[in-house]
């Protein structure tokens, strides 16, 4: 489910990559450390796509509403969890803040397209049915 939905999303990602052309934070810059090992000492970035929106920031969010609305009990973990993606981008420095929003909010776009359409309704009443039969998780 989480990666049908994925590919949902990747297209209008990176779409928007492309139509914007946004530079990363140290793509320009004299300092370019990040905590990405792909961007290391490279002044340009080793990143090949662009800052915004976010995909790390979209896909975290996006996956993050679809297991809450599958374990919604679980809500508050899983919305630090696509919180936390995104922003860890930022600190990172491989987006600007704004990317990081874009990015949820092109999530919430998806998410409402979704949220109508009748086999992604299926996935999600499937996935709701495996999760209760899924033995509890112990020791974590």
């Amino acid at each position: 489910m989480l990666a049908r939905a994925t590919a949902d999303l990747h297209v209008p990602v990176e779409a928007s990559k492309a139509f914007y052309k946004r530079n990363r934070p140290y793509v320009g810059n004299a300092d370019t450390r990040t905590c990405d090992p792909r961007t290391l000492g490279s002044s340009t970035g080793g990143l090949l796509s662009y800052a915004y929106p976010s995909g790390h920031a979209a896909y975290g969010w996006f996956w993050s509403q679809i297991l809450i609305s599958v374990a919604p009990e679980r809500a508050a973990p899983l919305a630090a969890f696509g919180r936390h993606l995104g922003d860890n981008r930022i600190v990172c420095r491989v987006h600007w803040p704004s990317d990081v929003a874009a990015g949820r909010k092109l999530a919430d776009a998806m998410l409402a397209k979704l949220a109508v359409v009748p086999a992604y309704q299926f996935d999600l009443a499937a996935a709701k049915v495996e999760l209760a039969r899924a033995p509890a998780a112990k020791g974590c």
